[in-house]
């Protein structure tokens, strides 16, 4: 059982409690926002440990993945330099 606090009156109330025994606000929706938003945040995760592990298999399994995502990561850092120095020759720097 967890507490949890009553928005109207700010009193501290059971996560099983149907209303606050204060005021008699209606916890339910309460307790049903927190439950989405913990679900949320499980998904978000979980996503992330998704592709975090489909990249890995990707770079330990096919042969040449980690290359590719090599020269991926060398034409962006190649494509930000020269961004950046059309910018400075624009600024005039």
């Amino acid at each position: 059982m967890a507490l949890i606090t009553c928005p109207k009156c700010g009193h501290q109330v059971a996560d099983t409690a149907a209303s606050c025994p204060d005021c008699g606000f209606d916890i339910t929706q309460v307790i049903i926002k927190h439950s989405v938003h913990k679900a949320n945040i499980f998904v978000t995760v979980l996503v992330i440990f998704v592709v975090i592990g489909v990249n890995l298999v990707l770079i330990y399994s096919v042969p040449g993945y980690s290359r590719a995502m090599n020269m991926v990561a060398i034409r962006t850092e190649m494509s930000l330099v020269w961004i950046i120095d059309a910018l400075k020759g624009l600024l005039g720097e």
